[in-house]
């Protein structure tokens, strides 16, 4: 595109970052590729604006909504954010500003040897616990999930709103996107097999790790009027079926 800078100078832009799943999925590559392109296209725009004289550019990027993803999908974009703002842009020569709207109850920052780390802020902005995660999730329920990186797999913790461990074990192949807070995972038994199981937001164990596979899936019920929960795991080339929608209370 080829504009005059006085096409566009000193005007604001509002601009709603959506469809990058959409993309990644028409194209056969997995949701985390999508955002990682949605990245790369703000940054195209921001420095076109920037050509252009443009004197804002607000971008609606991550809505509440989107915290109830799985933590992989959430925190992938949480690292796009820190990669492309902190690595993005020369600040020191350009007249480049961002500002944050919204809430930030999970920020990051850079932590020694050049690393992005996760953590968890109060409304005030205060730091309440510490930025130490490699992934974060939002606090949707009264606890909630963080992982750490380790030669490629990730293993996560559920914790308290002061950071205390309420699970007192690490799990792995996170899926969180349960309606009631519940996830299912994986440990790793004394033959070093994953055995997978379902947790409860409050750390019970309300499916016990012992399914070759478990998946939770979670649909309206609108004679009851309420969520329902269930999960599918298969043992032994056997499948099962479990209501969990009022378990773990």
């Amino acid at each position: 595109m080829n504009h005059p800078k006085e096409f566009a100078e000193g005007l604001s832009i509002g601009i709603i970052m959506d469809g990058n799943g959409r993309w990644a999925k028409q194209r056969g590559l997995p949701r985390t590729a999508g955002h990682k392109k949605g990245a790369a296209v703000f940054q195209d725009i921001a420095n076109y604006c920037e050509e252009l004289g443009v004197s804002s550019v607000t971008f609606y990027a991550f809505s509440t909504e989107n915290w109830k993803r799985p933590l992989e999908e959430v925190s992938a974009i949480m690292k796009l954010f820190g990669e492309y703002l902190l690595k993005g842009f020369n600040y020191k020569d350009r007249n480049i500003r961002i500002k944050f709207l919204g809430d930030r109850a999970v920020v990051s920052k850079v932590v020694a040897g050049g690393k992005l780390a996760y953590g968890y802020i109060d409304r005030s902005g205060k730091e309440v616990i510490p930025c130490q995660f490699d992934m974060a999730s939002g606090f949707r329920f009264a606890n909630t999930w963080v992982g750490m990186e380790q030669d490629g797999e990730y293993t996560y913790t559920l914790i308290g709103p002061n950071g205390e461990t309420v699970l007192p074990f690490r799990v792995g192949d996170l899926q969180d996107g349960g309606k009631y807070g519940h996830a299912a995972a994986s440990i790793s038994d004394a033959a070093g097999r994953k055995r997978f199981g379902i947790v409860a937001n409050n750390g019970k164990v309300i499916l016990p790790f012992e399914y070759d596979h478990i998946a939770i899936f979670s649909e309206w019920d609108a004679a009851n009027n309420r969520w329902q929960e269930s999960a599918m795991g298969t043992k032994d080339g056997q499948n099962f079926s479990f209501d969990i929608s009022r378990r773990g209370e």
